[in-house]
């Protein structure tokens, strides 16, 4: 017969244990439930049900999340279904039931140990996982390296290199140079896309007057008026600015 309390699974299940000597501890639902969940101080979770069948559980991995749904029961009769992570798990069965608005946080380390966790209202919960992100480096982008590519934007700099320097994409250093995102630091540097004036119809006379000449070089002309290749073999086809 299991303890309510504790289950010492080596007399149970001796090929399952990855720990000897391993205890599993009741994990208390506020609310009731069919299946009875125990857990151990590693978070590895056994589920209990119809009298000894016992199964250890892997969870649903959604995301970086490892979450596992429990089902309510009210007079023998289906509620609904709670989803739970495996820190909530460990402080339900270990600490205690969480309070008005409190959330299970990380506090330290990458294991599902109950000493890596807390109970915590959610803004103080963000509070340390945006403390911890920018302490790991998993933020890419802060404020000093945002200042640091607008000046360098300013100076002359070019995407390309810049991505390559910080480690980002030309799209997200375009974002960072036009203001897009960021927009508070250093306002004054931002430099807003402007959009491309067409080509003048002057220019387009010239190209085609410079076309009628014999061993005419595309590319220099392209080069000459300051428009691309496509525009000059599209002038000479009689596609841009018919007349």
């Amino acid at each position: 017969m299991l303890h309510h309390n504790k289950l010492h699974l080596r007399k149970y299940h001796p090929k399952t244990i990855s720990y000897k000597g391993e205890f599993w501890t009741r994990i208390l639902f506020p609310f009731h439930t069919v299946t009875i969940y125990y857990i151990t101080r590693h978070g590895k979770v056994m589920s209990i049900y119809k009298r000894g069948h016992r199964s250890i559980l892997k969870g649903n991995h959604r995301g970086k999340l490892v979450l596992l749904d429990v089902r309510e029961y009210r007079y023998k009769k289906f509620v609904k279904s709670h989803t739970f992570t495996y820190g909530a798990l460990l402080l339900m069965a270990y600490v205690r039931l969480p309070g008005k608005s409190e959330i299970a946080a990380r506090i330290g380390g990458h294991h599902n140990r109950v000493s890596n966790f807390r109970w915590m209202t959610r803004p103080k919960a963000l509070e340390i996982l945006h403390k911890q992100n920018a302490e790991n480096g998993i933020y890419k982008l802060n404020e000093k390296k945002v200042k640091k590519i607008k000046q360098l934007a300013d100076a002359g700099i070019t995407t390309t290199p810049l991505s390559k320097m910080f480690n980002l994409s030309k799209m997200q250093i375009q974002r960072v140079v036009r203001g897009d995102s960021w927009p508070d630091v250093l306002p004054g540097l931002s430099r807003k896309k402007e959009k491309k004036a067409g080509t003048s119809l002057t220019i387009v006379n010239k190209i085609k007057r410079a076309l009628k000449g014999n061993n005419v070089n595309q590319k220099k002309l392209a080069q000459k008026y300051g428009v691309g290749e496509t525009t000059v073999s599209r002038i000479k086809l009689g596609k841009y600015y018919k007349s």
